[in-house]
């Protein structure tokens, strides 16, 4: 009797000699416990996070369950006001959080506690570890109940020389609103979360993430999801897969 159930994705890639992508997803502060979920930026299915309170370079998890072997998370600050250079040694930032009540995507675990950097630090957080390849790499930033707060973010890739804002991938992305406008139960891009795509060369690279406040003296990054970006030649097959599929269901 011919097999008639349908291909599913993980079978359709994996017939087609595809890995389905990459996620790391963390979880930064414990006030709240570990979120468990894809209310998130990135908008993927992967549910699996990492709560992470201090560096850590075993027990990580990618977002489909499976071991990030060889991943490391190194947390820092800047020893003087910001913006300021890392000390990646400085670990004096806390871990903060709020009970709300809040509403949206601020009610959860993964929103309502958070790494905290006091007096103007600039605070940091780098990821190495990551096979070579395109990311995109997601900072949720705002805190749900500072409405006035602005955060100045920036995103790079590259050695251990990234000490500074300035050493982002890309211009930095200003995250928050000083009018105090209402933040929304959303997930908004500048306004509670930046996003950039960074190319990681090898597994020596740090992704790296910057935080520094602009008018206010608390800096906050309450969770980082770093997503893998399907080459043009994988998209392709994958497409070729998909019509190979859609033409067998037809017959």
């Amino acid at each position: 009797m011919k097999n008639t159930k349908p291909l599913t994705m993980s079978l359709l890639l994996s017939s087609l000699g595809m890995a389905s992508g990459v996620t790391l997803q963390i979880d930064f502060g414990d006030n709240d416990g570990l979120y468990v979920g894809n209310d998130a930026p990135a908008g993927i299915a992967d549910t699996i996070w990492n709560q992470v309170i201090a560096d850590t370079s075993s027990g990580l998890l990618f977002g489909d369950g499976t071991a990030a072997t060889g991943v490391s998370v190194d947390r820092g600050a800047s020893n003087a006001a910001g913006p300021a250079d890392i000390d990646w040694d400085n670990t004096t930032t806390d871990n903060s959080g709020n009970a709300g009540p809040f509403t949206g995507v601020y009610d959860t675990e993964l929103a309502r506690d958070w790494l905290f950097g006091r007096d103007n630090q600039t605070i940091g957080v780098r990821v190495s570890g990551l096979e070579a390849g395109e990311y995109d790499v997601y900072a949720i930033v705002r805190e749900p109940n500072q409405l006035s707060r602005e955060y100045n973010v920036g995103i790079g890739v590259g050695d251990a020389s990234l000490v500074s804002i300035a050493d982002a991938t890309v211009a930095t992305t200003v995250i928050g609103d000083a009018s105090g406008s209402p933040t929304p139960a959303t997930w908004v891009v500048g306004d509670n979360f930046a996003v950039e795509r960074v190319t990681v060369a090898s597994t020596a690279d740090f992704v790296t993430v910057f935080i520094d406040p602009t008018n206010e003296r608390f800096g906050t990054l309450g969770g980082l999801q770093i997503v893998s970006v399907p080459e043009p030649s994988s998209v392709a097959l994958l497409g070729l897969g998909f019509a190979g599929l859609f033409a067998r269901r037809r017959r």
